[in-house]
């Protein structure tokens, strides 16, 4: 983080920081950003609510930090009375960026999250009801291998049905 602070803070409006093994839809990523203002704080992500009592955003599926966010959380990792070193990243930039007043937000469209924090064929065993599907806005989706993320980047990008 200090390395993106101290080499690319004014270059961009948003910071996204997601594991390897994940599938990202920059283009719905974009559209939901376009909805917000880099200069008002958001934290952006599939919220867990364990760990910690206002949650964290999962790390692995990714979180999106406003560059004003980004700022503040970087200028105070030195701090340890805000930010703590800990066991998981995610969990401790929550609590971080908890403890500077500034909480997960959960994007949601039709009641379905942006973010999928499991594989996507373990998303009926997180308790979410039948008719629950994935949205076609979905951002990203975690613990993919790079086969299932090739197939996924087909179905998205080149599979065309021909008119019959």
């Amino acid at each position: 983080m200090r390395y993106i602070y101290a080499n690319y803070l004014n270059d961009f409006d948003w910071f996204f920081k997601v594991d390897d093994d994940s599938y990202v839809v920059v283009e719905n990523m974009r559209k939901l950003l376009n909805r917000y203002n880099s200069t008002d704080h958001h934290y952006f992500g599939y919220k867990w609510e364990h760990e910690l009592w206002t949650g964290f955003h999962s790390g692995g599926a990714g979180y999106v930090l406003s560059r004003t966010t980004f700022k503040l959380l970087v200028d105070s990792l030195s701090n340890r009375n805000v930010c703590a070193e800990g066991w998981a990243e995610d969990v401790e930039v929550g609590r971080c960026l908890h403890n500077l007043g500034i909480n997960p937000e959960v994007v949601k469209e039709n009641g379905t999250n942006l973010f999928f924090p499991v594989h996507v064929t373990e998303y009926k065993m997180m308790g979410k009801v039948e008719e629950e599907k994935v949205n076609s806005n979905l951002i990203s989706m975690h613990y993919l291998n790079p086969k299932e993320m090739r197939l996924i980047d087909f179905f998205i990008y080149r599979f065309r049905l021909e008119p019959t």
